[in-house]
């Protein structure tokens, strides 16, 4: 089993109010956890901006192991002070069948969507192996998608979808296979996509992040 973790944040007025010590110190603390992460197993892939279409400033998704080494990450986190200067929503899930994500090294991709579904009626058809499949139909365009995850157990949505591409224009050609083969009848359906982020705000600065520039230097 894998667990599927998604990070949706903004970040808050008091970040414009840190000291220098106070923002330098906790984002070095920061990186210290994430790296305790990637020894766990965490596979992190890269920081989204999608201001430009939700209410959220970024987000970022995971793939972690088992539940033990996610749940001692986020503790880090919080330790370090993480979610002191922003506002987030996490989404997590379950996934039963082996992923096909990159491992941490191979090239981030430049744009992603998070997919939420819910069921209208009790009768309606899951859409969740549709998806999947749906998606697998969209690797010709360069779409790739991660799950479906299961989330009903710990959330108001039945499942959640990662999907990756080279592009937006791409992730909506997607998304428009699955529209046309009417894979949405009888649910609620919820997405957020964004743009690879190689600097996002933390603070008063905008910090680079550094796996995915090395990632941008990598593709040259």
């Amino acid at each position: 089993m894998e667990i599927g973790f998604v990070a949706f944040w903004r970040n808050t007025p008091c970040e414009y109010c840190a000291s220098p010590s106070e923002e330098l110190g906790t984002s070095a603390r920061i990186q210290s956890a994430f790296r305790a992460g990637d020894r766990r197993g965490i596979v992190r892939q890269g920081v989204y901006q999608c201001r430009w279409g939700s209410a959220w400033q970024y987000f970022t998704f995971w793939l972690s192991p088992n539940w033990e080494a996610l749940a001692s990450t986020i503790a880090d986190l919080e330790v370090a002070g993480d979610f002191k200067f922003a506002d987030s929503r996490h989404f997590v899930g379950t996934m039963a069948a082996p992923s096909s994500l990159p491992s941490l090294g191979s090239a981030f991709p430049a744009a992603a969507a998070v997919l939420r579904w819910k069921s209208k009626v009790k009768s309606a058809v899951s859409p969740t192996p549709l998806v999947a499949s749906a998606g697998g139909a969209a690797l010709a365009d360069g779409v790739r998608v991660l799950g479906p995850f299961t989330s009903s157990f710990v959330d108001e949505w039945d499942g959640f979808s990662i999907w990756t591409a080279p592009t937006i224009e791409n992730l909506a050609w997607g998304f428009d296979q699955l529209e046309r083969r009417g894979l949405f009848r009888g649910t609620n359906v919820s997405g957020t996509s964004g743009n690879l982020a190689l600097a996002y705000r933390f603070g008063n600065h905008l910090q680079r992040d550094h796996d995915a520039a090395a990632e941008e230097s990598q593709r040259g």
